[in-house]
């Protein structure tokens, strides 16, 4: 009894890696990706998120104007860094929804898609507006 449990416990282990291994081969293991927010007041990026959606890489999040006053031409700008901190893309997105303009207090979603480059392990993220807007 003893030699099967052992038998089983290793084909378990050769599975799990056979597993691993094709998802690596397909480019569909997934990273931690750290995300670094750069604030511009008085806009504040909330709640950013990161997922891999089939051959995407999906940044989805907020941005907060903190002040009173209407503040339009808001964008958000996803630069991209592999591990030796090199560069591999940068996306530039409008903030959606129909509070743009983005009246005081409120908040606007923004979505930055790419795609997936199992390379990338930093995004920083930079909110803006353009002035005369």
């Amino acid at each position: 009894m003893k030699r099967m449990n052992v038998m089983i416990a290793i084909i378990s282990l050769v599975m799990a890696a056979c597993t691993y291994s094709a998802l690596a081969n397909n480019g569909t293991t997934q990273r931690r990706l750290k995300i670094e927010k750069l604030d511009r007041a008085p806009l504040k990026l909330l709640n950013a998120r990161y997922s891999v959606e089939g051959d995407k890489l999906v940044i989805k999040g907020k941005v907060k104007n903190t002040r009173s006053r209407v503040i339009s031409g808001i964008f958000v700008v996803a630069s991209f860094y592999d591990s030796a901190g090199r560069l591999i893309d940068v996306k530039e997105r409008d903030t959606l929804g129909s509070v743009h303009p983005l009246k005081g207090n409120r908040e606007s979603k923004y979505t930055i898609k790419i795609d997936y480059n199992p390379q990338i392990v930093l995004c920083k993220l930079q909110v803006g507006w353009r002035r005369g807007e």
